[in-house]
């Protein structure tokens, strides 16, 4: 368990910098691989070292999400939503723990002695979901106009968030 801990301060340390150097849309799907790769790598790891690994890509996935999704929220909802997004962000988080308490428990009850396999490997599918709900969200709108300098898209997205803004925001 210590290696997934490992991961997720290193995470935390670096997501930062990846959603700012790569973008905050690219970082997320990356997070979403790592999530995926993690829980079936965990699954069929056979031996120590291997699951070690596994679950520090899982905790390096946990990091950088912890700091890329925070900053991708600030930046993409409306101003009068922001804090309640983020506090959605937080709750979602505690209802993910508890989904996984939960399913680990239905698990168990007929997973036999393999059942942990089962238990790691069942965080595969909110990953794919993850992962396919990534796919159609936008860049962030900062992140566009100030490292990318891309005023047309920073706009078209700002116009998505906020409707009501006029075309030069």
């Amino acid at each position: 368990m210590g290696s997934a801990l490992y991961g997720t301060v290193l995470g935390a340390m670096f997501g930062g910098w990846l959603a700012d150097r790569f973008g905050r849309r690219p970082t997320l799907m990356v997070v979403s691989l790592l999530y995926w790769a993690s829980a079936v790598w965990s699954a069929l790891a056979r031996g120590v070292d291997s699951f070690s690994l596994a679950r520090f890509l899982g905790g390096l996935g946990v990091g950088i999400a912890t700091v890329a999704a925070p900053i991708y929220i600030a930046e993409i909802a409306p101003a009068g939503q922001r804090g309640r997004l983020a506090g959605l962000f937080q709750l979602t988080i505690v209802a993910g723990i508890l989904a996984a308490f939960c399913s680990n428990a239905w698990i168990g009850g007929w997973g036999g002695e393999h059942a942990w396999h089962w238990m790691l490997g069942a965080g595969a599918v909110p990953a794919v979901l993850y992962t396919l709900l990534c796919v159609g969200i936008p860049e962030g709108p900062r992140w566009l106009l100030v490292r990318r300098g891309d005023r047309q898209r920073g706009l078209a997205v700002l116009q998505r968030i906020a409707p009501k803004l006029g075309p030069e925001g």
